[in-house]
């Protein structure tokens, strides 16, 4: 198919947090962003990146400048000099720096409107108008001052239903508690509650409905069909989904050695994600204090960051309460330097346990696919919608752990040629195909990029 395109000075902008340019961060979000930042600015030369306002501060570190000049990253030669500290001076500097660079439409490749308003409102800009703005998001702000029309990517917004300002998963917990079916709170206490169901019911609710009704705001991406459902988006004609809307991770595609055969296949389950209770770490004691049951030296080793000291206290008292300090094994937050032993250790795991609660695609499901590791999850809206398809991942009802923990025993009991079987199925690899073709997936968005900004005929 030939593309024609009227050739006009309308440049591209994107919106990034450059630190993960240099280190694409411990969750999926930031390994999404750059991804697609990299890929967007190494194909197409109209295409330039622009640092979030909280990131101005970072240009303090000579060695992250030095680092940068590898990207297309709109004036981070320039930003040495200045006051970077004043956050009303450089909100002003950027605009003169999309205006001068002729940017006609921007893209926030990471919408995350809460988290800007909270940087820079507390950062000092005092004008009330401006705050206002602010409020729905920097992306709103720019292309609003600069008369430019702009386009979002949600990520972490739309991991649960929303009925009345109430996220789908405080009703279910407090009805699971309530039935007696789970014997914790995955919330910790009523406080959290309350800020959750503010935060990512009433809060992002609001903020996306209004959003997605700003005139300047032509284009809403995401990540799956769940999560648009999940927003009450469905039938805007804004929301588009480039299917897929990243590919795999290219440390991961080198590694194509790490796709075992049951051959290679080691008696221990993963589980690898944010160390979080929203994530299931709660969870996973107990799964695994059923699956003991039925097999007593099962192991289950877990990665990943815990934000909190309180809550790392909190998972090692569960393993302490039911007994199994010798059945799972915290191996700590693995970095981009370690990324070949965690992928290693997956791709030799007979299972990824995956209880969370909050997902709107799941980076970590794909690579597991990619790594022939069976996923057991719970059934997600947004993740069902991309992989309910695929064989080798299986989704139970949400809450209910002991179902989850009879399902990884089912895999565990199967004999090699029953494994071997269920992870060499032909349609993993038909479903992994497009998730291989970065080429066609980075030309998906730029083709609607030039439909945004009038070009192609």
């Amino acid at each position: 198919m030939i593309r024609n395109y009227t050739i006009t000075m309308k440049n591209i902008g994107l919106l990034v947090d450059v630190e993960t340019l240099i280190d694409s961060g411990v969750g999926g979000s930031e390994k999404i962003e750059s991804y697609l930042a990299k890929n967007l600015t190494e194909k197409y030369e109209d295409i330039y990146i622009i640092p979030k306002l909280r990131d101005f501060y970072l240009f303090n570190n000579h060695d992250l400048v030095d680092k940068l000049k590898t990207y297309r990253v709109i004036a981070w030669d320039r930003l040495k000099d200045r006051d970077i500290n004043n956050i009303e001076y450089m909100v002003k500097y950027i605009i003169n720096e999309i205006n001068s660079f002729q940017i006609n439409l921007l893209i926030d490749l990471h919408y995350d409107p809460g988290t800007y308003y909270q940087n820079i409102i507390n950062a000092g800009i005092k004008n009330f108008s401006d705050n206002l703005l602010l409020r729905f998001g920097e992306i709103v702000y720019l292309t609003s001052k600069c008369k430019i029309k702009g386009a979002i990517l949600l990520q972490a917004e739309g991991l649960n239903k929303i009925s009345f300002g109430i996220p789908s998963l405080v009703f279910g917990s407090i009805l699971s508690r309530y039935r007696k079916k789970l014997p914790f709170d995955i919330f910790i206490n009523n406080k959290n509650k309350i800020h959750y169901t503010v935060k990512k019911g009433i809060l992002e609710w609001s903020l996306i409905k209004i959003v997605s009704e700003i005139p300047r705001i032509v284009r809403i991406y995401g990540l799956s069909e769940g999560q648009f459902v999940n927003l009450g988006l469905s039938r805007s004609k804004k929301i588009k989904l480039i299917d897929p809307p990243f590919g795999i991770p290219y440390d991961l595609e080198k590694y194509k050695d790490f796709r075992k055969s049951n051959i290679d296949k080691e008696d221990y389950l993963v589980y690898y994600a944010r160390m979080l209770p929203l994530k299931g770490i709660i969870e996973l004691p107990y799964i695994i204090y059923e699956i003991k049951k039925k097999k007593r030296d099962i192991k289950l080793y877990t990665m990943g960051y815990f934000g909190h000291k309180d809550l790392e206290d909190l998972f090692y008292s569960k393993i302490k309460e039911l007994g199994l300090k010798d059945n799972i094994i915290h191996l700590g937050f693995m970095n981009n330097a370690n990324r070949v032993k965690q992928f290693d250790i997956i791709s030799r795991a007979k299972a990824f346990i995956y209880p969370t609660h909050e997902d709107s695609f799941s980076l970590s499901i794909l690579e597991s696919i990619y790594l022939r590791t069976p996923v057991i999850t719970y059934d997600l809206l947004g993740p069902k919608s991309v992989y309910q398809m695929v064989p080798l991942v299986g989704f139970i009802k949400e809450f209910d752990y002991i179902e989850m923990a009879v399902e990884v025993n089912k895999i565990l009991e199967m004999n090699n040629a029953q494994y071997n079987s269920f992870i060499s199925d032909p349609r993993i690899d038909q479903f992994l195909e497009k998730f291989t073709k970065h080429d066609s997936i980075i030309q998906k968005y730029y083709d609607d990029f030039q439909l945004l900004l009038g070009r192609r005929e």
